[in-house]
């Protein structure tokens, strides 16, 4: 992930769903086009920065080692427009909307080594929050019968208000810590490569899985014949 507008960069992972879609376009002349309804989740850092010797007060009188840790959080639905085709790798585009909260936290932790875990102090210390939209290109190949490989290319913007912490611009004197802020960035770049697993729903039926009596499968069974002879009638 690489921001455009205030050079921050990180990795991340996610999860997502695609549905089964519907297929529209002219079968006959081989044209054809599956629009699917998909939605994910997405967390990523934005970089983060260590500063070692920094005299504080809080959480006890010495010199701490202060960490300070940007992250994003994205939450997505929108639609995917698949391009199948006669090789193994099948292109796509697609276009989503949704949430973004961008966060900065800090941890202060003292150099002494009596001190235990309690002495440290980790909090928020900023976020700005928004609405999200983009766009994304990307190609899918098959690895087996259930399994796809995913590899894809997205641009996002976000308007979000608030600001997160300078990481660049952080540092530490005698006096303690000198932070900045800024705003938190808008058009984020980010490359994607994931699995996709295929979940047949149909073998999940209630009639097939439950504990019903022999009998009742076959009145269903008996009930299927009657419909079709009296739809020949």
């Amino acid at each position: 992930m690489h921001s455009l507008t205030g050079g921050d960069k990180g990795t991340g992972f996610g999860v997502g769903f695609l549905n089964k879609g519907k297929s529209i376009g002219d079968k006959v002349n081989g044209y054809r086009v599956l629009m699917q309804f998909e939605g994910d989740f997405f967390c990523s850092g934005l970089g983060r920065k260590t500063v070692c010797q920094v005299p504080f007060i809080t959480p006890v009188l010495d010199l701490s080692k202060v960490t300070l840790s940007n992250f994003l959080v994205d939450a997505n639905l929108g639609f995917r427009f698949s391009f199948p085709n006669k090789s193994i790798f099948t292109s796509y585009i697609s276009a989503y909307a949704g949430f973004r909260s961008t966060r900065s936290y800090i941890t202060i932790k003292p150099n002494e080594a009596d001190y235990s875990s309690e002495g440290t102090k980790h909090e928020l210390l900023a976020k700005a929050n928004g609405f999200n939209f983009g766009v994304g290109w990307g190609v899918v190949t098959s690895l087996n019968k259930r399994l796809k490989l995913d590899v894809g290319i997205t641009y996002s913007e976000a308007n979000q208000d608030g600001r997160i912490a300078n990481l660049k611009s952080t540092c530490a004197d005698a006096h303690g810590m000198n932070l900045n802020f800024k705003n938190a960035p808008q058009g984020i770049v980010t490359v994607n490569a994931g699995l996709q697993f295929i979940i047949n729903w149909s073998k999940y039926s209630v009639l097939e899985e439950c504990d019903c009596p022999e009998y009742y499968k076959s009145w269903q069974k008996a009930g299927s014949k009657n419909r079709r002879g009296l739809g020949r009638s």
